[in-house]
């Protein structure tokens, strides 16, 4: 399903909230996103945005059923429990394994780009952002970005956050040891330029498999479809030797020029503070193109939950169900929300005197836990972990049952000080009488 498709089957189950007048790209988009974020609320549909004839839509995976929706379930527990099934009826001595072998079945489609509208060589087209004061340039932060080794056909589908820095070039935040990234070394090494394609407006099933906790050199493309149950369907690049998905809505072609970096600027976080300010590789571009009247997906980045916290859950369930073949031990695994992104798990295990340390390093040596920072062994069956408790079971849990690495930080998490981001008062008025208007003729508010 692309990503108008989508759009369309939340509209139908009423989670689409549209926003009938002009929304200025620059701070407004980011009041009404984040209120939509901390109340629960549904999607949202920006059809007419300053300066730009592109749509936008927010939030469209920010809760249970709309992340689950996106992956063809009804909740994310049934999308587990689908994962969990699917690796039991292969054989394999790891989890890695199993997944390649479901994947054999998957089937690609060369289909020709007709679809797509070859445009003049200017960003400019895109729609200006900003997310938080302090935010320098306009970031796509649901920017699918698929890149391939000197020596290898296999491309990587990466979620990585794009900075535009002018008409024709703009920032990769390509993160160290993530598949781009190297990539990008290989390309360096040789002293050759990075050809890379970004995909803005993706299908749902590939925006979250680019994000997904999958085995290194693993095809995110295939993944996606595997959870479409479909084929992939697929054309060249106009000028760069890679494919693309025919379900993009935009495609941006570039070169990635190996020794050009520049400073990406400050941007929100999700600490509540600003992160950012990365030196990033620089991008020119090649190619550009799009289909009739495009749509873009964006997440908006700040203080937790938000709603890249629900694709975060969602990996959560590709972790259980890869653990199950791995670590059998283990019996649960629960990651809170608002330690979506801190590397934080709380763990029970069948073995009672297995010890945290012992059970950190197993959980480390798998690629998808390879970053964990923080674990919890919970021996007490009545420790049930819930988005209400968590952080006063946190408190009361002997020393021995936690393992941190150093990169760790308890304090932060736990800090409850209001969060540094803050929004303009007088925006957060007139977008929350916006809302009102609105929500009266669609789909209200949880609460009101």
């Amino acid at each position: 399903m692309d990503i108008r498709g989508f759009v369309e089957s939340l509209r139908g189950c009423r989670e689409l909230l549209e926003i009938p007048d002009e929304v200025d790209g620059r701070f407004e988009l980011a009041v009404l996103t984040d209120l939509m974020c901390k109340h629960e609320g549904p999607g949202l549909l920006f059809s007419r945005v300053k300066g730009s004839n592109i749509s936008l839509a927010t939030n469209l995976l920010g809760s249970d059923r709309r992340m689950a929706n996106a992956l063809g379930h009804d909740n994310l527990e049934a999308f587990g429990q689908w994962l969990t099934a699917a690796l039991a009826g292969v054989k394999g001595d790891s989890s890695a394994q199993r997944l390649r072998l479901l994947l054999r079945s998957v089937e690609r489609e060369q289909k020709p780009s007709t679809c797509f509208i070859k445009q003049q060589l200017n960003l400019d087209l895109l729609p200006e952002l900003r997310f938080w004061p302090a935010e320098q340039r306009s970031f796509f932060t649901l920017a699918v970005v698929i890149t391939s080794a000197p020596d290898s056909n296999i491309q990587n589908y990466g979620l990585y956050r794009v900075g535009i820095v002018d008409r024709k070039r703009f920032t990769l935040n390509l993160l160290p040891g993530s598949g781009a990234g190297r990539h990008l070394e290989q390309w360096r090494s040789m002293g050759k330029s990075m050809p890379v394609a970004i995909l803005l407006g993706a299908d749902p099933a590939l925006i979250f498999a680019a994000a997904a906790p999958l085995p290194p050199d693993f095809s995110e493309e295939h993944f996606s479809a595997f959870i479409n149950q479909g084929k992939i369907q697929s054309c060249h690049c106009q000028t760069v030797p890679l494919s693309c998905p025919i379900s993009a809505q935009i495609i941006i072609e570039g070169w990635v020029d190996t020794e050009s970096v520049m400073d990406e600027g400050p941007f929100g976080c999700y600490t509540g503070d600003y992160g950012g300010s990365n030196v990033c590789p620089l991008v020119e571009i090649s190619g550009l193109s799009m289909v009739s009247e495009p749509l873009i997906p964006l997440t908006l980045a700040g203080p937790l939950p938000m709603e890249d916290c629900w694709i975060a859950r969602a990996n959560l369930e590709i972790i259980r169900a890869r653990l199950r073949v791995d670590i059998p031990e283990i019996n649960s695994i629960e990651m809170p929300l608002e330690a979506a992104f801190y590397g934080l798990y709380f763990v029970t295990c069948i073995d009672p005197l297995v010890s945290v340390d012992e059970l950190s390093q197993r959980m480390r040596s798998l690629d998808y836990l390879a970053r964990m920072k923080t674990l919890i062994l919970l021996h007490n069956t009545d420790d049930f972990v819930s988005e209400t408790n968590w952080r006063v079971l946190l408190k009361n849990i002997p020393t021995a049952q936690i393992w941190q690495d150093g990169a760790a930080d308890l304090g932060m998490l736990m800090n409850t000080h209001p969060a540094k981001l803050q929004h303009d008062a007088r925006i957060i008025e007139k977008m929350k009488n916006r809302l009102r208007i609105a929500a009266t003729e669609s789909t209200p508010l949880k609460g009101q």
